[in-house]
């Protein structure tokens, strides 16, 4: 997946999270569904639903990362297109086509 660098994603409503002892919880409404997420994804996962674009969360994971950028955008694009295929995230309805 090439990530828009412009794009910002939301949670998908039927969707609640948290975090404790620094790792995300992913649970559906219905409690049909919970995932565990490690603390690397559970920061991305904090960026994303903090709004923040492509760009930005790979600028700022590469200041909290030892790992060059190409790396870190490749891994967020990863992390982000397997969240969009379950319906964790979606593009914001305001957000710009890629």
């Amino acid at each position: 997946m090439n990530m828009s660098e412009s794009i910002v994603y939301e949670l998908d409503a039927n969707i609640a999270w948290r975090k404790i002892g620094g790792e995300g919880f992913l649970i559906t409404r219905d409690g049909t569904l919970t995932h565990r997420l490690n603390a690397t994804a559970t920061r991305v996962f904090e960026l994303i639903v903090d709004g923040k674009t492509g760009d930005e969360v790979v600028e700022i994971l590469s200041g909290e990362f030892a790992s060059p950028p190409d790396a870190i955008r490749r891994d967020v694009a990863e992390l982000v297109e397997t969240m969009v295929s379950r319906r964790v995230f979606a593009k914001s309805k305001g957000a710009p086509c890629p």
